[in-house]
C-alpha cells in the first residue's frame, strides 16, 4: 500500500504522477457506475514494487444519492480512523459547504486524490499551516501547484468536476515539464559546444559554457551559505 511506500521516503516525481493517474482511472471507473469511495487514503492505494500498476482498494462502499456527509455519524459507527481526517474533504467536516443538493459526490473524491499527491510531492499532508509543494521543496515547479490548489479547494465547484478532468490536467502538466527538461538539455548542450557552430569554435564555446556552469555554481553555493 502507498501509505508504506511513504514511510519509506518521497517517491520520483515520474513515480508520483503515476500513481495519480492510476489513482483518477480507478476512480473514473467507480464514477461511471455512479460509485463514491469516501474515505480515500494511501491505505487504499495499492502499487507494484516498480509502480507499473497502481489500484484503488474500497472502492464503491456506497452510491452518489445514498452519501451523507456526517463526520459524526462516520466517527461513530468506526467507518474512518481519526489518521484518515487529513484526507477528509471540507464538505464532510462542514456539510454547509455543500451545494443544495446536499450530499457529496466525486469531487470529494477528488479533494483525497490531492492530499495524497501534496504528501507523495513533499512527505507531509497540507494540514492547517499549509504550504505549496512548490514552496517545501523549490525544486517542484509552480505549475503543480495549480493543480493541487485546484483539488484542494475549499468549495466542491471550485474543484475539477470529475476524475477524467483531473487525469487530463495531469496528463497535460506531465508532458508539458517533460518538454521544458528536454528544452533545458538541449540548451546545455548547445552551451556545451553541442550546436552547429563552426568546428574551430566549438572548444571556446565548450569552456565559455563549462565556466559559466562553474560560476553559477560557486554563485548557488555562496547564496546558500549565506
Amino acid at each position: 500500500s502507498l501509505d508504506r511506500v511513504l514511510k519509506q521516503g518521497r517517491p520520483s516525481l515520474s513515480e508520483a504522477f503515476t500513481v495519480m493517474r492510476g489513482i483518477c482511472r480507478g476512480l473514473a471507473q467507480g464514477q461511471q457506475h455512479g460509485l463514491l469511495h469516501r474515505g480515500l487514503t494511501p491505505r487504499h492505494v495499492l502499487v507494484s514494487p516498480d509502480f507499473a500498476t497502481v489500484k484503488v482498494s474500497g472502492l464503491g462502499a456506497s452510491p452518489f444519492e445514498t452519501v451523507t456527509p456526517s463526520l459524526k455519524a462516520t466517527l461513530s459507527t468506526g467507518e474512518i480512523l481519526l489518521a484518515s481526517l487529513y484526507y477528509l474533504p471540507p464538505e464532510t467536516l462542514a456539510p454547509e459547504t455543500l451545494e443544495k443538493s446536499g450530499t457529496a459526490d466525486a469531487r470529494a473524491d477528488l479533494y483525497s486524490a490531492g492530499v495524497i499527491f501534496h504528501e507523495m510531492l513533499t512527505g507531509r499532508t497540507p494540514g492547517p499551516k499549509f504550504a505549496l509543494p512548490s514552496q517545501i521543496d523549490p525544486a517542484l515547479s509552480p505549475e503543480i501547484d495549480v493543480v493541487v490548489l485546484r483539488c484542494l479547494a475549499r468549495r466542491p465547484d471550485e474543484r475539477y468536476a470529475n476524475a477524467g478532468d483531473l487525469l487530463a490536467a495531469l496528463e497535460r502538466l506531465e508532458e508539458t515539464l517533460r518538454l521544458r527538461t528536454l528544452t533545458e538539455i538541449r540548451e546545455a548542450g548547445r552551451l556545451l559546444g553541442g550546436g552547429k557552430a563552426e568546428t574551430g569554435k566549438r572548444p571556446v564555446l565548450r569552456y565559455l559554457g563549462i565556466a559559466l556552469l562553474v560560476l553559477a555554481a560557486l554563485a548557488a553555493g555562496f547564496w546558500l551559505m549565506r
